[in-house]
């Protein structure tokens, strides 16, 4: 115990080193070896004190020239491996600036893709309604609407009556271009036999032998209750009479496009399936002084049409 006391005496007096450390190494092994805790608190305190003072002397004692290059070239080393890191981030941002430009200029092209979609179906879709506007009213006016007469039909009524004078069958057409829409053609039966009511493709010629030439642009409601199209007869509509009021729906909306005969506002059982986009009506006066009253051409909001079970389709192809 006497000697760790003098042992502290001299590492608190700041004895040389010369002088101290050979104690010093006595003590480290005698804080292995005793068994006594007091004396190994004594001699660990001993210890501290010792590494503490050293510690500071080294603080405050002058670099060599060595010590300062090693430090330098220490510092040196960190700040190359900081500039590196540095760099490498920078890369970093650099790329992931890149990606977020490329990805936003995609976007924006994207963008304006869908915009110029938009814009297209906005643009198409006021055409067509335009166009609606244009060729469709709710009521026509039918002395816009019909092209010159045959000069063996002789029109009254305000050019509303149309009536044969000859013995040959003769066409005449409304030039009124039908599209996009559902429409209704109304006449009325006056006398006479062997007319037809026709559908017939936009900018067919009309002439006296128009349905034995152009088998494939037009068909047509006979009189006789016959539907003749694309050269086949189907039978199953009723006869014309006079003073019957004969109607035509043609609902020419998207693919499903078909004509469905009414007479006396009754749903005949043959229509026609598979018209074209843009059709025109027609009628066909077969006999002397045969006579048709035309009504009306309306625009529909909705179909009237009831689909039957019992109906009988003729496909224009």
């Amino acid at each position: 115990m006497g000697l760790l006391k003098f042992i502290m005496k001299l590492v608190e007096v700041d004895a040389e080193l010369d002088l101290i450390i050979p104690f010093i190494s006595i003590v480290q092994q005698l804080r292995l070896c005793i068994q006594n805790e007091e004396l190994k608190l004594k001699a660990n305190q001993i210890l501290d004190i010792f590494y503490h003072k050293n510690q500071t002397k080294k603080s405050n004692r002058p670099k060599t020239q060595n010590e300062q290059i090693a430090e330098l070239e220490a510092k040196k080393v960190w700040l190359q491996q900081q500039l590196t890191i540095e760099r490498e981030e920078q890369e970093k941002l650099r790329v992931e600036l890149i990606r977020i430009c490329e990805q936003k200029e995609i976007h924006q092209r994207e963008k304006e893709r869908q915009r110029s979609i938009r814009l297209r179906t906005q643009g198409e879709l006021r055409r067509i309604k335009d166009q609606q506007k244009r060729e469709v009213k709710q009521d026509f006016e039918f002395d816009t609407f019909y092209i010159k007469c045959p000069k063996e039909i002789i029109k009254s009524d305000n050019g509303r009556t149309f009536t044969l004078n000859g013995y040959k069958e003769k066409f005449f057409s409304f030039d009124q271009i039908l599209s996009h829409s559902i429409y209704k053609f109304e006449m009325r039966i006056n006398q006479g036999q062997n007319q037809k009511i026709g559908i017939m493709r936009h900018n067919t010629e009309v002439n006296s032998y128009i349905y034995y030439s152009n088998i494939n642009d037009i068909i047509f409601f006979e009189q006789s209750g016959v539907v003749q199209c694309n050269g086949n007869r189907v039978v199953g509509n009723q006869t014309f009479r006079p003073n019957d009021i004969v109607e035509i729906e043609l609902n020419l909306i998207g693919e499903q496009r078909s004509a469905n005969l009414f007479i006396n506002g009754k749903q005949q059982q043959v229509f026609v399936s598979g018209l074209p986009n843009q059709v025109q009506v027609m009628i066909a006066l077969g006999q002397s002084k045969s006579s048709v009253t035309v009504l009306s051409l309306k625009r529909l909001h909705e179909s009237t049409v009831n689909n039957n079970t019992n109906s009988i389709e003729a496909k224009w192809k």
